[in-house]
């Protein structure tokens, strides 16, 4: 019987967003090959804050200048690497958009974009995702302060 290791990984990220008309609509970050769509996000830091993890990793991914709104909502999921299974937490912030523009996003990804919330089931890769573009929209429409659960 194998022995696999365990490690515990934290990240953070945002949903940036937008009305547009009677739209609402979220920022999404693609790559070509393989293809996937999913929400910025990255790992902190040394001294990193999750809220500082947060701007920094969403500013390089998407190009754009955001500020936080407020705590959205944490994921957790596991997954195996070679012999180790990672837990991983991910920490999302709504934050919209003060400044920057897409074409200032690093390599990370091939491509930023707006999508609006009803065409994201058509998008996005991970079925998590596709939950915290929820809870955002919610948390817009409410106007209410959310936090981590």
């Amino acid at each position: 019987m194998t022995h696999k290791s365990h490690k515990s990984v934290e990240s953070s990220g945002g949903v940036i967003f937008r009305k547009n008309d009677d739209q609402f609509e979220i920022v999404i970050c693609g790559r070509v090959n393989p293809t996937q769509w999913m929400l910025p996000k990255g790992t902190p830091e040394d001294g990193e804050e999750r809220d500082q993890t947060a701007l920094r990793e969403v500013e390089e991914e998407t190009g754009l200048k955001v500020e936080i709104i407020t705590p959205l909502k944490r994921v957790h999921y596991n997954f195996q690497l070679g012999g180790t299974i990672i837990e991983k937490d991910v920490y999302f912030f709504l934050m919209k958009q003060t400044g920057g523009s897409f074409d200032r996003h690093d390599d990370e990804f091939d491509t930023v974009r707006w999508l609006t919330e009803r065409d994201a089931h058509k998008f996005m890769t991970y079925e998590t995702d596709l939950d915290v573009i929820k809870t955002a929209k919610t948390a817009v429409l409410q106007g209410g302060e959310f936090d981590f659960h």
